[in-house]
């Protein structure tokens, strides 16, 4: 369940997707408040495992998880990477202004200055925020596919035969972050 869901029923191996049994997967429970992702047992196993680890990626921003990883991370001196995933995006800042401005104040100003990199997904992202941590080494590595390899693609009647039995009509793919 997402951090900021309103459900918090307890995850079950049925929730999660097919072949997700193969994973080493550890769920961690959460406690209020909830919205913050607060997990002390996600806490602790980050403390029992960062030092197995040559690098550490941070994933989005102002939540516990991300908190956790960076404290232990310079707890250790293990190097970490912010992907930040657009959320610093200033068309997103007035949502949770007030939450958003006391994490900065507290500790993300801090983790995004002192990370050894911050990895953006699309120029597009870095661009929107050249003026946060500008010390910070910047790199844009796409996540998935690189478009400009699609862009000339044969005809799809070959997949929608192989893979769709023949359906002509539109075709939608939803794609998000886990």
């Amino acid at each position: 369940i997402p951090a900021a869901s309103q459900g918090f029923a307890r995850l079950t191996p049925q929730m999660l997707p097919r072949g997700a049994e193969e994973l080493d997967i550890r769920v961690f429970p959460t406690r209020h408040p909830y919205s913050f992702g607060y997990s002390p047992s996600l806490f602790r196993a980050i403390g029992k495992h960062i030092g197995h680890v040559d690098v550490v990626t941070i994933h989005s921003l102002n939540l516990f998880p991300q908190l956790s990883a960076y404290i232990h991370a310079r707890r250790t001196q293990t190097p970490y990477i912010v992907t930040p995933h657009g959320s610093l995006d200033p068309w997103l800042q007035p949502n949770s202004r007030g939450r958003k401005a006391v994490v900065d104040f507290l500790w993300q100003r801090r983790m995004l200055n002192e990370a050894a990199a911050i990895q953006f997904t699309t120029a597009d992202e870095a661009s929107l925020v050249t003026e946060v941590a500008q010390a910070t080494p910047r790199y844009i590595i796409a996540i998935g596919i690189r478009v400009d390899e699609f862009r000339d693609l044969p005809d799809g009647r070959e997949f929608r035969g192989r893979f769709l039995d023949g359906h002509s009509g539109p075709i939608v793919l939803f794609l998000s972050r886990v």
